[in-house]
């Protein structure tokens, strides 16, 4: 089950929220909380990992050492 909270949120009172650090999104103003994944959903994604992170052993290293919220300052979606 997905919970909408009431009011229009701006994604920088999102990012000061203490609501960031759970399982919440903020989609199209509303601050949305997301359940955890079922068990499936869990081992799905581990796979997908574990084949990722192969794949990428033999290419090098991969990967971003960035926050979601310094993502987001790179892009200029932040003020």
């Amino acid at each position: 089950m997905v919970q909408r909270s009431p009011t229009i949120t701006t994604l920088e009172t999102f990012w000061a929220s203490p609501q960031v650090n759970g399982r919440y999104e903020l989609i199209n103003g509303p601050i949305i909380s997301q359940w955890a994944p079922k068990r499936c959903h869990s081992k799905t994604q581990r796979a997908l990992l574990r084949l990722l992170e192969a794949w990428g052993d033999s290419k090098g290293e991969v990967g971003l050492n960035l926050t979601a919220q310094q993502v987001f300052q790179k892009a200029g979606l932040l003020g």
